[in-house]
């Protein structure tokens, strides 16, 4: 049995990737004890052994440095729950497979260095606790996930500078100044006619060239944030349901048009 994201629709458009796993985990959240709420943790662990096992799901698209989610203890950790998943809730290993992967979703944390990784760990050891029906713990590591997933977040934004607007709050909302490339180069375009000097022309055109490899390594911070934010409102989604008291506060990346710069804001 394996979960497919919708194509289109909110859903997609808000999660991404992660629209069927969070379907599914607010479905788990919300039921009451019995038959059916075993069935939903069965569903649970495929939704998030299948999304993470994807073409388009986060093994399959880590980078290199995210080093805790190739490790050996994260792939056991995912084997663990792969054999619940099989047994089910109703045969006596089920416990022990949980306990297992929480042990090794423990272990890879420990290797974990980039926020990204202890992100995503922290949200598997959420939704295990989940698993075994005991809340308080699955909040405690929801909110731990939410921690390392708004340092992602805030990095991206730090690294990619001017080109995020933060809009995620009103305080926030200030005018941000800056000199365009076009600007720029007129500037310097102008102080070189003025001088005739061949000298700034040439420097001019080096440090266009080098706001221009700028501009791009600051946009793909941009890229990472977009690609990310998918994860960061499946959390927020598990635990907004959990807590059953408070709207979620989805994160949406505008690109803003005419222009090579995005806005953040909370939908």
């Amino acid at each position: 049995m394996t979960f497919e994201a919708p194509q289109s629709g909110p859903e997609q458009e808000i999660f991404g990737d992660w629209a069927q796993l969070a379907a599914v985990a607010g479905r788990a959240v919300s039921l009451v004890p019995g038959l059916s709420r075993a069935s939903a943790f069965v569903d649970l662990l495929v939704a998030l052994i299948d999304v993470q096992h994807s073409q388009t799901g986060l093994l399959k698209s880590i980078k290199a440095d995210t080093a805790a989610l190739r490790s050996a203890k994260f792939k056991e950790a995912l084997d663990s729950l792969q054999h619940a998943r099989r047994v089910g809730p109703s045969d006596s290993y089920w416990g022990h497979h949980i306990d297992r992967a929480e042990d090794r979703l423990s272990q890879a944390f420990s290797l974990a260095s980039d926020p990204r990784d202890k992100a995503h760990i922290q949200y598997n050891r959420a939704l295990v606790y989940l698993a075994l029906g005991r809340k308080d713990d699955c909040r405690y590591y929801l909110g731990q996930s939410a921690q390392w997933a708004n340092e992602v977040v805030d990095l991206r934004m730090r690294k990619a500078k001017a080109k995020i607007h933060d809009a995620r709050h009103a305080a926030e909302r200030t005018k941000r100044h800056r000199l365009s490339p076009r600007t720029a180069n007129a500037l310097n375009t102008t102080a070189a006619i003025a001088t005739l000097n061949l000298y700034l022309l040439f420097y001019g055109a080096l440090n266009g060239i080098k706001e221009a490899t700028v501009d791009s390594v600051r946009l793909s911070y941009c890229d990472e944030l977009k690609d990310f934010i998918g994860f960061f409102n499946l959390i927020e989604q598990t635990a907004s349901s959990l807590s059953g008291d408070r709207r979620p506060r989805y994160l949406a990346l505008h690109h803003n048009a005419g222009n090579d710069d995005y806005t953040l804001f909370f939908r």
